[in-house]
């Protein structure tokens, strides 16, 4: 049996056949779902990030209440990367 009629590792995504991908970019559905998927991510990290910071306030150790801290600025350093994507892709939505 060739490699080729072999199964992929389950763990790798699958293409499926049939489905278009190359004009995703232009789909204007395409580009709400995108975002609407960003904006739930945005929320889901900020929740953590207020999990980290209620945990770390509901601690004694010292070294645990740091490294909540450092997780929750490392999760606020991200959601202000989603901030400004969406606000990004809003501003092209407009332009276009």
């Amino acid at each position: 049996m060739s490699i080729l009629h072999t199964n992929p590792p389950p763990d790798l995504p699958q293409i499926f056949p049939g489905k278009i991908t190359t004009n995703a970019v232009y789909c204007p559905q395409s580009q709400d779902n995108k975002k609407e998927s960003l904006q739930t991510q945005y929320e889901f990290l900020n929740l953590l990030r207020l999990r980290h910071l209620h945990w770390m306030n509901s601690t004694v150790d010292p070294e645990i209440e740091q490294l909540h801290l450092n997780i929750a600025e490392l999760i606020q350093k991200t959601t202000d990367q989603y901030n400004h994507l969406l606000r990004a892709l809003e501003d092209q939505r407009y332009e276009e």
